[in-house]
């Protein structure tokens, strides 16, 4: 599956029914022309519009409901899926040695309905769960500015520059600020001093 969100996506399939072209939704949501073409022409795929219905019959071990949900669905699936089988903390869901027998029967149910072994939905679960982790990540902060972030503020920036100004070294100012001498010569220059 493309990295795309579901509001991304949504967004996408808003704008492409409002009449824009490929261009024009790509322009607008920061997306390439070729992103908008394949996830407009792959429905089936990239839809972000859950079927909620196909959701809860694939959770009730309807298999061929399951094979057809979209990436998304799929996704939805395993997380609710999950939540039903009160299994948040996965190591205390274990086959019994004797037979492979599931302690929990919700689970002996959708191994059976899904056609899938022990190992394969124990590792579909897993998957699930840490894509749900990833994607509740915290997100890397926002840059400063165009380019590598910078390690002095906008303040220590000025002072800098200012410093500079007033004839003291960028080697002196450097070590003031910890910082190298390569990242005061940038600073003053991008000022135009």
């Amino acid at each position: 599956m493309a990295s795309a969100s579901i509001p991304l996506l949504t967004e996408v399939y808003e704008l492409k029914e409002s009449g824009m072209n490929n261009s024009q939704v790509a322009k607008a949501t920061g997306t390439t022309r070729e992103q908008v073409r394949r996830w407009w022409s792959f429905p089936e795929k990239y839809s972000p519009y859950l079927d909620e219905i196909a959701i809860e019959r694939a959770i009730n071990g309807d298999r061929k409901v399951f094979e057809a949900l979209t990436d998304f669905e799929r996704h939805e699936f395993w997380m609710r899926f999950i939540k039903r089988a009160n299994s948040v903390d996965l190591e205390l869901v274990k086959q019994d040695n004797n037979g492979g027998n599931w302690t929990n029967p919700y689970l002996t149910m959708m191994q059976s309905a899904l056609g899938m072994s022990g190992k394969a939905l124990t590792s579909a679960m897993h998957c699930a769960k840490e894509t749900a982790e990833r994607r509740a990540a915290p997100v890397k902060p926002v840059r400063r500015g165009p380019g590598r972030n910078s390690k002095l503020t906008e303040e220590e920036q000025a002072e800098t520059i200012a410093a500079v100004q007033g004839g003291e070294s960028q080697r002196s100012v450097a070590q003031r600020f910890g910082v190298s001498r390569s990242c005061v010569w940038r600073v003053v220059r991008a000022a135009g001093v």
